[in-house]
């Protein structure tokens, strides 16, 4: 990590905030990182909440709120996204999962931005998370294979109705398009989605080869599974 990225760090440790050090969310990476949060500027990517107090599990209950560094509220346009095939809640926990979009991320300059988020909620009640770094980073190499998952994952959240085009899903998946466990993971969720477990099934048996080198983020681990017991059960 650079000198700036711990001088960061060190300034979320001690400067004032409205967030109480007994965080009731806990903010993290869909992909598990938890202290710093890479992306590619003009890439989406998705937070995690997970929530301490049952009062605010019900996704888009009560007002967002975002701040930095001294509590000061900034407006990064977060949106709240709910998707129960994409975004599977694991069993006893409590979740909600925030995305900035594309088109938001295009917005944001180059560098380091701590992070902190509020949720009040209708009856009153104000759960605040802990405080997490982002790390925007301008890339001149394109997507790479973190990026392209995010990418997908922004077209499924949204519905995109090219997803259901043959030609749209053979380019996206094309040879020398950045491939990983999670791109074939979701894939295969694209492929459930439009009747087609077969060519689903294959989708998923690419994944455990690709994930035999790398092992596959929590989101795509949770899918996945999802994914197997509804092909295995047909």
């Amino acid at each position: 990590m650079s000198r700036f990225a711990l001088a960061v760090s060190a300034l979320l440790l001690v400067a004032p905030s409205l967030y109480a050090q007994q965080a009731s969310l806990d903010i993290s990476a869909i992909e598990g990182m938890r202290d710093t949060v890479e992306f590619h500027i003009g890439s989406p990517f998705f937070l995690r909440l997970d929530v301490h107090d049952h009062d605010g599990c019900r996704p888009f209950d009560g007002t967002l709120l975002y701040s930095g560094a001294g509590g000061v509220q900034n407006g990064w346009g977060f949106e709240e996204v709910a998707d129960t095939a994409l975004f599977p809640v694991a069993s006893g926990r409590c979740e909600r999962v925030l995305m900035l979009s594309s088109e938001n991320s295009n917005r944001v300059a180059e560098g380091w931005y701590p992070l902190a988020v509020a949720v009040s909620l209708e009856n009153g009640t104000t759960l605040r998370s802990n405080r997490i770094v982002l790390h925007a980073v301008r890339s001149a190499a394109g997507a790479d294979r973190l990026s392209y998952a995010r990418f997908l994952m922004e077209q499924i959240v949204r519905h995109t109705q090219l997803l259901r085009d043959p030609e749209t899903l053979s380019a996206l998946f094309a040879e020398g398009t950045p491939q990983s466990a999670e791109s074939e993971i979701l894939r295969a969720l694209i492929l459930m989605g439009i009747g087609d477990p077969t060519t689903a099934a294959g989708a998923l048996r690419q994944a455990e080869r690709l994930a035999a080198r790398r092992p596959m983020a929590d989101y795509a681990a949770r899918v996945q599974e999802r994914l197997n017991a509804a092909v295995g059960g047909r």
